[in-house]
């Protein structure tokens, strides 16, 4: 499953702008700010997501037993020492 398109809005909102008001040294994060929506732009988007495989994530689920038999191999493991 891919993510779907994000489209970051342009403006700044009044919170950022008391954010970047006290900003003194991080003038990077600023002007990425600013350029988010070129940097971010569709194309780009576009070509990450052919990059992901287009398929369920995560593993799929293990059986109780072998969970607990996990647990114990690793409490005893840690009781051998």
């Amino acid at each position: 499953m891919r993510p779907p398109l994000w489209h970051p809005p342009v403006e700044l909102s009044t919170a950022e702008h008391a954010i970047i008001k006290r900003i003194r040294r991080a003038k990077l994060f600023v002007c990425l700010r600013h350029h988010r929506h070129t940097l971010c732009a569709e194309p780009l988007q576009q070509e990450l997501a052919t990059l992901s495989k287009d398929q369920p994530q995560g593993h799929p689920p293990v059986p109780i037993s072998a969970r607990i038999r996990c647990k114990l191999e690793k409490m005893r493991a840690y009781c051998m020492r």
